[in-house]
């Protein structure tokens, strides 16, 4: 009893402490999905189930609000569609469409990049949810990635004799597979940018999302497809053509 009566002040206290945190960073007050998300915390901890990513997940739904004035690099964000096979990534009579459908975010969805069991390579993969048939404002599905049929590690353990992680290897599905997959082409974007130019100095968010357009694999856009996958080798030759241009 003494333990909950502790845990229930310390989500409250935590509760008033990061407020004050969030006033101080943003300039505004609560929105009502951050007050939910202290309340849910707050009866976690009244049971015990303290989490030390507290603080992080904090910071994380700041910058989910959307983009945050006090950071003065620009930065894309990237969040996966969804796997709930449907328009608006409904499941019953929920949708489930944040952040897809906030215009800051590049939403990802799902390619078979192989030919699986009643489905077709390079299509969109039939889990991947999708949203509006037009651009403006973006609320759409951008691009797709890898997502069908990805290498995971199940039931994994670390071995301390040998120093490493086991487990079994099985398959895995979704579009949080996905995404890390665009991470990683934009990642290229910037390296080969580095590289033609010869410093470090990034490529500006609108030359990242053209050079993604540029090397994407439809030309127009789809609702359920986005502008398709985005060809990694054709990505970095271009960021690199850009780079050497602007010197």
């Amino acid at each position: 009893m003494q333990l909950t009566a502790f845990y229930l002040l310390y989500g409250f206290g935590f509760t008033v402490l990061s407020g004050l945190f969030y006033k101080f960073l943003t300039g505004r007050g609560y929105s009502f999905s951050i007050i939910f998300y202290h309340m849910f915390y707050t009866v976690a901890t009244a049971v015990g189930a303290f989490s030390a990513l507290y603080l992080p997940a904090l910071l994380i739904i700041f910058m989910a609000q959307k983009p945050i004035e006090w950071l003065s690099v620009a930065f894309i964000m990237l969040t996966a569609a969804g796997n709930y096979w449907s328009y608006l990534n409904y499941w019953g009579p929920n949708s489930f469409k944040y952040q897809s459908y906030y215009s800051e975010w590049y939403s990802v969805g799902s390619i078979n990049h192989e030919t699986r069991v009643s489905q077709y390579k390079d299509a969109r993969s039939v889990f991947s949810s999708w949203y509006e048939d037009y651009t403006e404002g973006n609320h759409i599905v951008n691009w797709l990635a890898p997502g069908n049929g990805i290498p995971i590690l199940n039931d994994s353990y670390y071995d301390s004799q040998e120093s490493c992680w086991r487990g079994d290897w099985i398959y895995g599905d979704g579009t949080s597979y996905s995404t890390p997959y665009l991470a990683a082409i934009v990642a290229l974007i910037i390296t080969g940018y580095h590289t033609g130019l010869g410093s470090s100095t990034d490529p500006s968010l609108q030359e990242i999302i053209d050079i993604l357009q540029y090397s994407s694999s439809r030309s127009t856009f789809d609702q359920q497809m986005g502008y398709g996958y985005v060809d990694a080798y054709i990505a970095y030759g271009k960021a690199y053509t850009e780079g050497v241009l602007v010197q």
